[in-house]
């Protein structure tokens, strides 16, 4: 018989609030501060354009982000 995998645990979303930074949600949702960058790297395309939306040229690789922004935090 094949062996039995747990199902993947479903992504989890959040909608990022006034005096959020990635590094308090890792800290919050993701194990740790230093996770910060798996949600970045999870989230690049809607950061980004959130960032433009606001007339930034860029998010600084995750440093502005915006309350209302809604992003997917990755299963550990």
């Amino acid at each position: 018989t094949p062996e039995e995998r747990p199902a993947p645990e479903p992504s989890q979303t959040y909608t990022i609030v006034s005096g959020d930074t990635l590094g308090k949600i890792a800290q919050k949702l993701c194990g740790g501060f230093a996770n910060w960058t798996k949600i970045y790297d999870a989230n690049a395309s809607v950061i980004e354009a959130e960032a433009q939306k606001y007339g930034k040229g860029s998010s600084d690789h995750g440093h502005w982000i915006y309350p209302g922004c809604t992003i997917t935090i990755p299963s550990a």
